[in-house]
Formats: C-alpha cells, sequence, structure tokens
C-alpha cells in the first residue's frame, strides 16, 4: 500500500503558517507593543540584549532585521515593525523596548573602528565589482570554469536544488529562484551581495517542473489558496503604506 498523506499535513502547515503570517502583519500594525499579537496568535516572545548596528548577535546578522530596528519608526517612536520574512519558514516581528542614544567618542578611541569600517566597505565594493566581472565575461561567451580559474575561484554545484535543498545557503536558493527561466542550451546568471557582505556569483543551467500528473488535486488546490493568501498579505501591506502617507495614525 501505498500512502502521502505527509503530503496533505504539509499542505495544511503550509497553509496555517501563511494564514498566521498575515494575522501577525495585521496585528504588529494594529498593537502598540508585541503583547497582543503574542497572545492572539500564542507566540513566544524573546527579548535580546543591548544590540548596535553589526553587533554579533545572529539577530543582526540579516540586513533586514537591523534596518528595521534602527528605522525612526520603530526605533524613534516606538511602533512595531513590519512583518520580517528571514526565510519562507521563519518570520518576525520586533519592537524596541529601550533606546539608548549612542555619546559621540574621541576620534582616538574610534580610529580603529572607523578604519575596520571604511576597509570592510572597500571590500564590499570590491567583491560585487568582480562577481559583475565575472558575470560579464561568461555572458560574453568565456567558459564558467575558466572565468572562475581566473580569480582563484570554484563553482560549487547545487545538482536538482529545490527552494528548500539542505546544505545550500537560503539566501542563494532564495535569489537563484529569482532569475529568469534559462532557455534550451543556455543558462541565468546573476550576481548579488549576501547579507554578511560577501558577493555571490549565481548560475541556473536547468529549472525542471514537477509533472502535473504527480501534483495532487488537494496540493494544487492548496498551493492556490497559499498564493491566494499570500497576495492579500501584499494588498495589505500597500494598503497600510497608503494610509500611513495620506493620514495621521494614532496608536
Amino acid at each position: 500500500m501505498r500512502t502521502r498523506t505527509a503530503n496533505a499535513a504539509g499542505v495544511k502547515r503550509c497553509l496555517d503558517f501563511v494564514e498566521t503570517s498575515s494575522r501577525l502583519a495585521e496585528l504588529l500594525f494594529e498593537s502598540a507593543d508585541l503583547d497582543v499579537p503574542a497572545a492572539e496568535l500564542g507566540l513566544e516572545i524573546r527579548e535580546t540584549g543591548p544590540l548596535t548596528r553589526g553587533s554579533d548577535d545572529p539577530l543582526m546578522s540579516d540586513s533586514r532585521v537591523e534596518e528595521a530596528a534602527f528605522s525612526a519608526d520603530v526605533l524613534i517612536d516606538g511602533n512595531n515593525s513590519d512583518l520580517i520574512e528571514l526565510s519562507p519558514d521563519r518570520r518576525i516581528g520586533l519592537h524596541v523596548i529601550e533606546h539608548t542614544p549612542a555619546d559621540n567618542e574621541p576620534l582616538e578611541v574610534v580610529r580603529e573602528d572607523i578604519r575596520y569600517i571604511l576597509q570592510r566597505q572597500k571590500a564590499q565594493q570590491l567583491a560585487l565589482a568582480r562577481a559583475e566581472e565575472i558575470v560579464n565575461k561568461v555572458q560574453s561567451g568565456s567558459l564558467a570554469q575558466f572565468v572562475a580559474d581566473q580569480y582563484n575561484m570554484d563553482w560549487t554545484l547545487a545538482p536538482g536544488a529545490t527552494r528548500q535543498q539542505p546544505n545550500v545557503d537560503p539566501f542563494i536558493l532564495s535569489e537563484a529562484f529569482t532569475l529568469p527561466r534559462p532557455g534550451e542550451g543556455r543558462e541565468s546568471l546573476g550576481f548579488s551581495t549576501m547579507p554578511n557582505g560577501d558577493s555571490v556569483v549565481i548560475r541556473v543551467s536547468r529549472v525542471v517542473n514537477q509533472p502535473v500528473d504527480e501534483i495532487e488535486a488537494q496540493e494544487i488546490a492548496g498551493i492556490q489558496r497559499v498564493l491566494a493568501g499570500q497576495l492579500g498579505a501584499s494588498d495589505f501591506r500597500e494598503f497600510r503604506e497608503s494610509l500611513r502617507e495620506e493620514a495621521d495614525i494614532e496608536r
């Protein structure tokens, strides 16, 4: 006997996650803090210690989290952040419970920090320029391996990768799935800056769709509902932004 009950359960979990995420986005906007969203949805609130830009805390390693935490709306006005998608199956909301403005320190104290920041920024710029050079050379007809050898780099292969491929950085997977579908005998190439500042060149040589006759009707219906939920969440975000731009809102 063959069963596929795991697929049905997976679809249900996916639907529950989308619905919960959509409701959390609404509650973050409507609430003055995280207590009400957490109570209604049964979510856990976690507190961090003092954080700064570039902090070593894992949470701040994602540039989207840092940008939200230090935005005027969250840091100064004391509002909740928008819903932040860290990965396809992890989303969070932020609220700053305490903010201590930084003191101006003497140049002698911060000189090395400034030097490090400038060196890092320069390295990131060079890495991004090099990634663009690699893409341009491959697109102009050079062999991908030959170009990689010129820069003392190696291509890391991920044959048959899916959106949740183990042992592949989720950011790289996400960027790969945004590239155009390659034509017959061709490749799609792109480059991007990772959250840690490194640059990455991505090649997609082939895209294979799951045969339609292998997708159960229940799965198709579930996917349709998930997409509808995502569209609804997107519409809600646009509506919320229009309210912020056009009206004075008191919380």
